[in-house]
């Protein structure tokens, strides 16, 4: 009898281990609604901006998922930066979220402690560049650096930085949430960083060095909690759905891979995103059947979308190339 409940329990844990997935959350660097790359010229508040760096903490993170249960996760410290933008959560048991809430920056309880005592590892320790201003000033919740046009010439020549700190600059936000792309046991959830909308109408190019609590530092963290800087993509839905209309498959051809729909009426146009969704392709393609060649698409994983021509997400799959 005990070799049967020792059985049965070991098929508890295997079943409870195998329904768990990898949770990854993705916060997506974007501009005007685009993925941007540092150095890239893009326009903020009418200014040709370049940026070198953009680094920022998330802290007291909620997950609310499976009709209301609350994943807490608010006694860990996350560093966002724009080439390590995805946080990885662990193995866990969700099927469904509804919303994410979490805190931009460093909370008061960890504001004011000993950075030296912290790993290299910890996102607490020292950073390059540096986002810990002393024991009584605390961390930077948010950095960024760059260079902004001066003149109008489209040039972006004046070199700005937002170092922004301070308790009382520490907001929270929530992030509604229907979506979760899942495949096998990778489940991911992306969140758009809108550094447009973050730094608002702020002039950068005479904006000049600003490390402090106030003045813009204090306008820029506010806008965390007056404006939608971080949001739910709309292209956020890639994963299988019995709703799906049509053919959608993809294959590799003499080394290219090719993308083939059938019978999809109504399509107006396709988009690819990579795994941090930065948008690869889109390309205008009203034909009930069709195929799409990628040219030059690097290993790794991508998302194809074919939407209606009012944006309805008609189908879409997975590549992994």
């Amino acid at each position: 009898m005990k070799n049967i409940f020792k059985i049965i329990a070991i098929l508890f844990v295997s079943n409870s281990a195998f329904s768990q997935s990898n949770f990854k959350l993705h916060f997506t660097p974007k501009v005007s609604g685009l993925y941007f790359n540092l150095g890239e010229n893009v326009t903020i508040a009418g200014e040709k901006v370049e940026i070198d760096y953009l680094n920022y903490y998330i802290s007291n993170l909620h997950i609310i998922h499976n009709g209301g249960q609350d994943l807490d996760l608010s006694d860990t410290v996350f560093l966002v930066k724009h080439q390590n933008s995805i946080l990885d959560l662990g193995f866990l048991d969700i099927s469904n979220v509804e919303k994410i809430t979490f805190g931009v920056g460093v909370p008061p309880a960890f504001n004011h402690l000993d950075i030296s005592l912290y790993d290299l590892a910890n996102p607490l320790s020292f950073q390059e560049p540096s986002m810990h201003w002393g024991w009584s000033s605390g961390y930077s919740h948010m950095i960024i650096g760059g260079n902004a046009d001066s003149n109008a010439d489209e040039n972006p020549d004046a070199y700005f930085e937002i170092h922004s700190l301070g308790d009382g600059n520490f907001y929270n936000v929530e992030v509604v949430c229907n979506e979760i792309n899942g495949f096998e046991n990778q489940k991911d959830i992306f969140i758009d960083c809108n550094l447009d909308t973050w730094l608002g109408l702020t002039d950068l190019a005479a904006n000049g060095i600003k490390h402090g609590e106030n003045g813009v530092n204090l306008i820029v963290m506010k806008n965390v909690s007056l404006r939608p800087v971080f949001s739910f993509p709309l292209n956020a839905s890639l994963h299988e759905n019995s709703e799906f209309i049509g053919e959608f498959y993809s294959f590799i051809e003499f080394n290219q891979t090719k993308l083939t729909w059938k019978e999809m009426i109504g399509v107006d146009f396709l988009s690819i995103y990579d795994a941090n969704g930065k948008l690869i392709a889109s390309e205008k393609i009203n034909k009930i059947s069709g195929i799409y060649e990628i040219n030059k698409l690097n290993s790794g994983i991508y998302f194809a979308n074919l939407y209606s021509k009012e944006g309805k997400i008609l189908n879409q799959i997975k590549i992994v190339n």
